[in-house]
């Protein structure tokens, strides 16, 4: 199904902070393509032929994107990652990572679909400071293919690296024969950042041109550009996260919570560096706000109690900010 980048963006938001905000560097690699092999995940449902779906990920680490940390994201499979709450919602969170904006599809579509062939897959891997979490589409095919059959197919790999906050995107083996992207999605990769209710882009970090010699985009405003055509196998697109203000103290450097799922009272273990007035939301999936209280915080670890008993079960996120910076947790109420 065709929809539109910038009404699938006006779904997104994000709220920058304080000082932190982040812009990146970019860089360009080939290295063979590994597919992922052993334990993964698979997100879709193997039993249909998907298209136009979203799939929750848990990262497996703390990731700093554009100055507020995340542990979880949403995946559409327009090839986008959704930073914070579900796509759909009217969250004020509009921050997400575009890979190769396109209109993907199960291969299966259109001959067998109660079968999937193209396999959505993540994972997190490696040690503490150093683990990457990969999602992994496989064999996907385009909802727009020209033959029935669906010869046309893309692999590739989205990685976010926790040692350094990096985001790469890794393309793999692809057969695009008969496929025109529709000018209304373009092939967009970058980092992106919507205002909250008017869907205006406040900031993009984007490529465009040669898909083998791209040009890099540093806007306040955007996007306006878009790679040409899709990359060749072996190509990697690295994005590395720079600070271009200071750290402020008193930022929520750390914010861990407990249990999860949780039945009748949700725990938060919160670090500061100095005093703090922080206002702390619970917003359904919806993204609207169930609970809200003002503390004032003292520097040093100290422990929240938020009663969920009356919330219906389902997936919540927890926001808490102050004048330094903005966390969001994911949990669970049973």
């Amino acid at each position: 199904m065709k929809k539109s980048f910038l009404l699938l963006c006006f779904s997104f938001s994000l709220v920058c902070y304080g000082q932190i905000l982040q812009s990146f560097q970019f860089s360009l690699l080939n290295e063979p393509y590994q597919p992922m092999t052993g334990s993964t995940t698979q997100a879709n449902p193997s039993n249909f032929a998907w298209d136009d779906e979203y799939y929750h990920m848990p990262i497996g680490f703390d990731f700093n994107f554009r100055g507020i940390i995340y542990d979880s994201i949403w995946f559409d499979t327009y090839s986008i990652v959704v930073f914070g709450a579900h796509p759909d919602s009217a969250s004020p969170e509009r921050n997400f990572f575009a890979a190769n904006y396109s209109d993907y599809s199960d291969r299966n579509m259109q001959t067998n679909d109660t079968v999937s062939i193209s396999p959505v897959l993540y994972r997190t891997e490696g040690t503490p400071g150093n683990r990457i979490f990969r999602i992994e589409m496989k064999n996907a095919g385009f909802y727009n293919d020209t033959i029935p059959s669906m010869p046309n197919y893309i692999n590739y790999q989205i990685c976010l690296y926790e040692a350094d906050n990096a985001i790469e995107v890794r393309m793999g083996p692809n057969q695009i024969l008969a496929y025109l992207t529709p000018p209304s999605e373009g092939l967009h990769t970058g980092a992106f950042t919507l205002e909250d209710a008017s869907g205006t882009f406040l900031y993009s970090y984007n490529i465009s041109g040669n898909p083998a010699n791209p040009f890099i985009n540093d806007f306040l405003e955007g996007p306006d550009a878009m790679i040409d055509s899709f990359p060749d196998e072996g190509v990697v697109y690295r994005f590395v996260p720079k600070i271009t203000g200071n750290v402020q103290e008193g930022a929520l450097s750390s914010v861990q919570l407990y249990p999860n799922p949780v039945g009748n009272v949700l725990t938060l273990a919160v670090t500061l560096s100095e005093t703090s007035n922080t206002t702390v939301s619970v917003m359904d999936i919806t993204g609207k706000i169930v609970y809200e209280e003002n503390h004032k915080l003292m520097s040093g670890l100290q422990n929240l109690r938020i009663p969920v008993s009356s919330l219906p079960s389902g997936i919540y996120t927890v926001a808490m900010k102050n004048d330094k910076n903005q966390v969001f947790r994911k949990f669970i109420k049973e």
